[in-house]
């Protein structure tokens, strides 16, 4: 029996899907918003009703005291393009 090249497709399944979230992705040790993922749902997904100001401008002084704010792809540090909550 031959096996069948899949043509540059991935099979469906959990280490696929990490392949691809982490695909080209900076390894940033000691990165500020480490552990911090509930004050981030909170700023960028916030529940409906709820105010998320508070947890942005929280988000947003992490991001800027952070030494890889410039590396960091999902920086919420304000630049000049961008407003600050």
């Amino acid at each position: 029996m031959t096996r069948r090249s899949s043509g540059g497709r991935h099979e469906p399944g959990p280490v696929s899907l990490l392949a691809a979230i982490l695909n080209d992705c900076p390894n940033l040790e000691h990165a500020a918003c480490r552990r911090q993922h509930r004050l981030f749902d909170a700023a960028l997904h916030p529940e409906p009703e709820a105010d998320a100001t508070v947890a942005q401008i929280a988000a947003e002084r992490l991001c800027r005291g952070c030494p890889h704010t410039t590396r960091c792809p999902d920086s919420l540090a304000a630049r000049p393009h961008q407003e600050t909550a």
